[in-house]
């Protein structure tokens, strides 16, 4: 059952993204506003390093579960009881949300303003 919820929220993301790429790709054709070009970043590029972030951070999760040791920083704070898996995963979420925004802000920034 979870794994295919899972699969379910993976391909409806996929789909949203792609569909956002291919409208801010036209539109950057139709218009030349570099803006959208950093729009297309944030909603590609971000969404796929965070994709790759969240299936370690599920891998490493689920050594922590099974009480296995955790080398790798900051999830080694998690084995040496210094973060709970809550914390540390509110802090790779958080950071990952600025990421995005930061992106975000920057194709605001740069959008051209209309004659």
């Amino acid at each position: 059952m979870e794994t295919n919820m899972m699969k379910i929220i993976i391909g409806l993301r996929l789909i949203l993204l792609l569909t956002i790429a291919v409208l801010l790709f036209f539109r950057f054709k139709k218009e030349k506003d570099a803006a959208y070009l950093w729009f297309f970043a944030g909603f590609t590029i971000c969404p796929i390093f965070s994709f790759v972030l969240n299936f370690a951070q599920k891998n490493f999760f689920d050594k922590l579960a099974q009480g296995e040791k955790v080398g790798l920083f900051p999830f080694s704070l998690v084995s040496e009881g210094r973060i709970t898996v809550g914390e540390l995963s509110f802090v790779l979420n958080s950071l990952e949300n600025l990421l995005f925004l930061g992106v975000l802000l920057v194709g605001f920034a740069k959008l051209r303003r209309p004659k």
